[in-house]
C-alpha cells in the first residue's frame, strides 16, 4: 500500500525539508521555539524517525526553554530510559509466565 503512496510521500518530505532550510535562514533564536529538523527521505529511515512524534513548535516556550526540547541527547536519553523500562516489564511478564508453565 505505501508503494502506491511513495511518490506523493516523497513529494512531501521534499517539500517539509526546502521548509525548514527556509525556517533556518529566518530563524531567530529569541522566538523560544527549536528547528524542526529535516526528514529522512528513505522510508526505512523515516519508519523510525521520532522526530514525527514530537510536537514542540506549536507555541513559543516562556522563559528557559527546557532542555528536552532544545538538546536533542536529552530527547534520545528520554527514549533510552523508557525503552529500558518497558525491556523490565517485559521482562518481568516473562518471568511470571515461566513460573506458571512449571
Amino acid at each position: 500500500a505505501i508503494t502506491k503512496r511513495q511518490p506523493a510521500l516523497m513529494s512531501t518530505i521534499r517539500k517539509f525539508n526546502k521548509y525548514c532550510e527556509r525556517l533556518a535562514e529566518l530563524y531567530d533564536a529569541s522566538s523560544g521555539i527549536p528547528l524542526p529538523s529535516p526528514l529522512p527521505t528513505k522510508l526505512a529511515e523515516l519508519w523510525n524517525d521520532q522526530s514525527l512524534l514530537e510536537d514542540v513548535w506549536v507555541t513559543p516556550s516562556v522563559g528557559e526553554i527546557p532542555r528536552w526540547l532544545e538538546d536533542v541527547d536529552v530527547r534520545e536519553g528520554i527514549r533510552a530510559v523508557l525503552k529500558s523500562n518497558r525491556c523490565l516489564k517485559e521482562q518481568q511478564r516473562l518471568g511470571m509466565e515461566a513460573d506458571h508453565m512449571c
